[in-house]
């Protein structure tokens, strides 16, 4: 469970660093040259994907439904 743990905290760090440098202007830009949402709604899937793991981890299990409706 420890390195779970830090793994965890790992990427939240991570993420926090990216929220910390990029600046707005970035957040509408997309990758060029294949399909893609923008900078800033891949940061928002991010932020969503955070929250279910989390949440996930509380109650031990994956509950795609419970966590789709939050």
């Amino acid at each position: 469970m420890e390195i779970l743990k830090q793994r965890v905290e790992q990427a939240l760090s991570l993420t926090n660093d990216f929220y910390n440098h990029i600046n707005d202007g970035c957040l509408s830009l997309r990758i060029s040259g294949v399909p893609s949402n923008t900078i800033g709604e891949q940061a928002y899937c991010i932020i969503g994907a955070r929250e279910s793991y989390l949440k996930a981890l509380k109650v031990g299990q994956w509950d795609e439904e419970a966590f789709s409706k939050n």
